[in-house]
């Protein structure tokens, strides 16, 4: 029986510079930076938030993370301008710096 011990046996003729390079490459592939947004789209995400906490519609939030994106789905129960966030279905707490887009559903 062929015992094959996969990209194991391959490590050997790799040069550590070269596996840290191999690293580094795939750690900075992966991320993707913050989107930059005029002031017309901090406005109009700013009316969407308002829109939907006052007439309290499910909205779905995106937001970008470091190198991760999210995208959150509730209802706005609170605006902490304080602390600059939200708070979504009453426990989710988002801060205005990290959302990038907002997409509100009919209102009822």
């Amino acid at each position: 029986m062929l015992k094959d011990r996969g990209t194991i046996k391959w490590n050997a003729l790799m040069l550590p510079e070269h596996v840290k390079l191999l690293r580094d490459w795939k750690n900075n592939d992966e991320f993707s930076p913050a989107p930059d947004l005029s002031e017309w789209e901090l406005e109009h995400i700013e009316r969407m938030i308002s829109h939907a906490f006052w007439q309290k519609c499910s909205v779905q939030i995106f937001t970008h993370e470091g190198s991760d994106r999210h995208c959150y789905e509730g209802v706005i129960t609170k605006l902490d301008t304080n602390h600059r966030s939200l708070v979504l279905n009453g426990e989710q707490r988002i801060s205005f710096s990290h959302i990038y887009c907002v997409e509100a559903e009919a209102c009822d």
